[in-house]
């Protein structure tokens, strides 16, 4: 669903009965009618966000001895996914249909859905923006590569900054290791515009959750199959996977 930009079950049960790709993929037989949306439904209950979450952790962890990496920085960023709902009538910070749904920052503008963020490891070092500053996290780790916002660190200098303009102000170390920022950028883009993970039809911070992790698996999965017939290349590439 999420390699082929499908919004919603109700769509993919109309899929199932017409595309054989698919139906050879789902184990469907010529003689067999599809899934239901309500068996694909019961199915994505049943798996749930702790189950996925395991299968994506195992499969990063055989990536990463794979490659021999014994250490890794974790670095954070947010991702805003549109709600599928209108604000609510009498109050527009929330969503009429959708009521977990909040007004967020979404780029330099505000719309109504939910930031997504998804750390599981236990990190030695951490490298992110601003809005994760706080002693929470800073005494959680041994190093975290954070810039202090305006309101925080006031007289104090030599801390890493960041002005309006993306600049970046303190020691060089610091700067040198914040600007291992900018590529979980990309990656929260290439989930969106090559996973789907902004393309959804569901309801609810549990909903939307299960489905950005199912984007994050086909990342993942695109990977290890790239890794596996030796086409490292082809990891950036879903299209060579998905045609």
């Amino acid at each position: 669903m999420r390699m082929k930009a499908i919004r919603s079950l109700r769509e993919m049960t109309r899929i199932l009965n017409t595309d054989q790709r698919i139906r050879e993929l789902c184990l469907i037989k010529d003689n067999q009618k599809g899934y239901t949306r309500s068996v694909m439904s019961r199915f994505s209950k049943r798996v749930g966000q702790e189950n996925l979450n395991k299968i994506i952790d195992q499969k990063v962890i055989k990536l990463l001895k794979t490659q021999e990496r014994s250490e890794v920085d974790v670095v954070l960023d947010a991702s805003f996914i549109k709600a599928w709902s209108i604000r609510h009538p009498t109050d527009n910070q929330i969503g009429f249909s959708d009521a977990q749904a909040r007004v967020g920052r979404s780029g330099r503008s505000y719309a109504l859905g939910y930031k997504i963020k998804h750390c599981r490891a236990k990190v030695r070092s951490v490298v992110a923006d601003s809005q994760y500053s706080g002693s929470n996290l800073r005494n959680a780790v041994e190093k975290a590569t954070i810039p202090y916002p305006a309101n925080q660190g006031k007289g104090v200098e030599g801390l890493l900054r960041v002005d309006r303009k993306f600049r970046t102000y303190g020691s060089e170390e610091d700067k040198t290791e914040y600007h291992k920022r900018p590529p979980i950028e990309a990656v929260n883009s290439f989930l969106k515009t090559q996973f789907s993970m902004a393309n959804n039809k569901v309801r609810g911070l549990a909903q939307v959750t299960f489905y950005a992790l199912c984007s994050i698996l086909c990342l993942v999965l695109n990977r290890e199959a790239a890794q596996r017939i030796g086409r490292h290349e082809k990891a950036v590439s879903p299209t060579y996977f998905n045609t």
